[in-house]
C-alpha cells in the first residue's frame, strides 16, 4: 500500500501544472524518465522545475550551486547560504517588499535598513564577529569587489579554501540565529560573543566530524558515564569552560536541571582574560548561582507582566497558579514555554524562616577564610612530593616568627 504522501503527489503536480497553464503529464510515466526506480524524489522534481521555470533557467552555469551543498559544515548553515543566494531570507526590507507590515530598521543598530549586506557585514552587531572568527582579513578586502551577497558567497566557494567557506557559513548562521533571538525573544548578544559562539560550534563540529561515525559509536558503547539527577527537592548545575589562547579569552556555559531531569535554566558568557580550567569553571558556577533577579533571567515575561511588584513568596503562597498571573496580552507559544521554565524554577524553591546566606563548608562556623581556601587549592593543585617533617617544621617556624 502506498503512503498518503505518495498518493498526494499526482494531485500536487496536477495543481502546479494546471496553475502554470501547461499540459498535464502522465506522472508515473514521467518519473520513469527522471528516476531509474520510477519513484518520486524531491531532487528530481527540483531539477525539473529549474529547467521548466524561465527565470530560474537564467542562472549562469558558472554559478557553483553544487559547491554550496558540498561545504563540510552543518546542514543548517548550508541551507542558510542557499536561502541568501536565492533571495528568500526574510530580512525586514524583503518582508516589507512582500507587503508585510513591519519596521525597516536593523534590530541591532536601529539606524540602518536591514538587508543581508548590512546585517552580516556592515552592522556593529556583526563586524567584530568576523575578527573573532579569524575571517576579517579574508572577507573585508572582497567587500569592495562585490555588491551582492550571492556573488560574494559564490566567490568564496570557488576561490577560497574549503575551511574558509565552512567557517563563513557557520558564522553567518550564528549571526542570523542571534538576530532572530533578539527579534523574537529580546535576547541580545554582542558581535564578539557571536564570534566566540560560532568558533565554539566550529571546533565542536570539526572535532566530531574527524572522529567518524564508527569511532563515535564505539565511544558511545564503551562509555558508561551518564548524568545522574539530584535528590528530590534539589537542583544540579553542570558547567564547562572553553579557552581561546590566541584571543586571550575564556568562555563558559552552565545548565541547571531538577530532580526529574527537567531543564530549568542555562546560560553562557565570555571573559577576555586568560584563565585555567578551574578558574573558568568556577566563573561558570559563580554566574549560575549569582542570584540574578528573575526579571533579568526572564526579561520577556517581565515586560509583559502587569504584576511587576509581585514578590516570590506571594507567588508561592498561591502555588504558582498560572490563572492568577496577569499579562498585557495573550502569551505566544514560545512565551508560554518561558513561563513553564519559570514555573519549574519556582517549584524548586523552598521558603525558610531565615534570609538566604552563603555558607563556607570548609570552616565550622560557615565563614570564608583565606587559609581554608589555600589549603583546599593546594590539595587540588599541588603535584610536588610532600615535604619531610624537618622541612615542614622549618617553614612553620618561619611563619610563626615575629619578623614582618
Amino acid at each position: 500500500m502506498s503512503s498518503p504522501i505518495v498518493a498526494l503527489i499526482p494531485i500536487f503536480l496536477f495543481c502546479i501544472t494546471a496553475a502554470q497553464g501547461r499540459e498535464i503529464p502522465n506522472t508515473a510515466k514521467d518519473w520513469d524518465k527522471r528516476e531509474r526506480n520510477g519513484i518520486y524524489s524531491v531532487r528530481s522534481r527540483y531539477k525539473m522545475m529549474i529547467r521548466e521555470k524561465g527565470d530560474w533557467s537564467l542562472d549562469s552555469p558558472r554559478e557553483p550551486w553544487g559547491l554550496i551543498w558540498k561545504i563540510k559544515t552543518p546542514q543548517k548553515a548550508k541551507h542558510l547560504l542557499w536561502r541568501i543566494c536565492r533571495d528568500c531570507l526574510p530580512t525586514r526590507i524583503r518582508l516589507r517588499n512582500h507587503f508585510v507590515n513591519c519596521t525597516l530598521e536593523c534590530p541591532f543598530c536601529l539606524q540602518n535598513i536591514e538587508d543581508e549586506w548590512h546585517l552580516f557585514f556592515e552592522c556593529e552587531g556583526s563586524k567584530e564577529a568576523w575578527n573573532v572568527m579569524g575571517l576579517a582579513h579574508v572577507i573585508n578586502p572582497r567587500l569592495q569587489l562585490f555588491d551582492s551577497m550571492r556573488d560574494l558567497i559564490f566567490y568564496v566557494c570557488v576561490n577560497g579554501s574549503n575551511t574558509v567557506a565552512r567557517r563563513m557559513a557557520l558564522l553567518m548562521w550564528t549571526l542570523w540565529k542571534n538576530r532572530n533571538n533578539l527579534v523574537w525573544k529580546e535576547y541580545r548578544v554582542s558581535a564578539t560573543q557571536s564570534g566566540f559562539e560560532a568558533q565554539h560550534h566550529w571546533e565542536e563540529w570539526h572535532a566530531v566530524s574527524l572522529l567518524g561515525i564508527q569511532t563515535l559509536q564505539q565511544t558511545h558503547e564503551v562509555s558508561t558515564t551518564t548524568w545522574q539527577p539530584p535528590i528530590h527537592g534539589k537542583v544540579k548545575c553542570n558547567v564547562d569552560a572553553s579557552f581561546f589562547n590566541n584571543e586571550g579569552a575564556c568562555g563558559w556555559g552552565w545548565c541547571i536541571r531538577g530532580s526529574n531531569g527537567q531543564f530549568i535554566l542555562a546560560g553562557s558568557n565570555v571573559l577576555f582574560k586568560k584563565l585555567n580550567i578551574i578558574e573558568g569553571e568556577a566563573m561558570a558556577i559563580k554566574e549560575a548561582i549569582g542570584g540574578s533577579a528573575l526579571k533579568d533571567q526572564f526579561p520577556r515575561l517581565y515586560s509583559l507582566s502587569e504584576q511587576k511588584e509581585l514578590h516570590i513568596n506571594e507567588v508561592l503562597l498561591n502555588s504558582f497558579q498560572r490563572s492568577s498571573m496577569v499579562w498585557r496580552r495573550r502569551l505566544f507559544q514560545w512565551e508560554e514555554d518561558l513561563l513553564g521554565q519559570l514555573e519549574v524554577l519556582m517549584r524548586e524553591v523552598t521558603l525558610g524562616p531565615h534570609e538566604d546566606q552563603w555558607v563556607w563548608n570548609l570552616e565550622e562556623d560557615g565563614f570564608f577564610s583565606v587559609s581554608s581556601a589555600y589549603e583546599r587549592l593546594a590539595l587540588d593543585l599541588l603535584t610536588v612530593d610532600p615535604m619531610s617533617d624537618l622541612v615542614a617544621s622549618v617553614f612553620e617556624k618561619i611563619w610563626l616568627s615575629p619578623a614582618p
